[in-house]
């Protein structure tokens, strides 16, 4: 039923925002970063792409993720998120709860990893609701009050049956965001 996989012609678009995101901290190294201590709050944009099957059809869709967090801890990030699948139909909707925790390797270099749980419902009636788990790691690039996180998660769907094409998926992730 459903095979959550990025396609990588979708990411492509997100090639010059890396590299000039990358490029501006390199040039900047002595700038201020974004504050992921305690106390602080962060919001978050992701943006993917997934395919939906069942039966012969396949969907393709962007995915749109909206989130927002408080660092408990310095470096302990906990948060709600909201992911809405567009493009086709029926839409799907997520919500999940992710915990991350960021090392504090470098001032503008932090290593990550994290877990999530979540639960994602249809449009349509006839197609049931499951619930997802699973964990993420990668590195976050931090500038002044700005992120960019690259890594890569795995999605376990706890609710698998025979309609899934896969129980699990592995798929990059990319995303920014802001602390204040």
């Amino acid at each position: 039923m459903l095979f959550n996989r990025p396609q990588p012609k979708a990411l492509l678009p997100l090639l010059p925002v890396m590299l000039m995101t990358l490029a501006m901290l390199v040039a900047n190294s002595t700038a201020k970063a974004a504050s992921l201590e305690k106390g602080s709050k962060s919001f978050t944009a992701w943006v993917g792409s997934a395919e939906y099957r069942i039966g012969h059809v396949e969907k393709y869709y962007a995915r749109v993720e909206l989130g927002g967090s408080y660092f408990v801890k310095d470096g302990l990030e906990v948060g709600a998120s909201y992911r809405v699948w567009l493009g086709n139909s029926p839409t799907f909707q997520q919500i999940s709860i992710p915990v991350n925790y960021y090392f504090n390797v470098s001032q503008h270099f932090k290593p990550y990893i994290g877990a999530f749980a979540g639960y994602t419902f249809s449009s349509e009636d006839r197609i049931p609701g499951y619930n997802s788990y699973g964990g993420r790691a990668g590195i976050a690039i931090t500038h002044e009050k700005a992120y960019y996180r690259a890594g890569i998660a795995q999605e376990n769907y706890g609710d698998c049956n025979s309609n899934f094409r896969n129980c699990s998926e592995v798929y990059p992730e990319f995303a920014f965001g802001f602390s204040f």
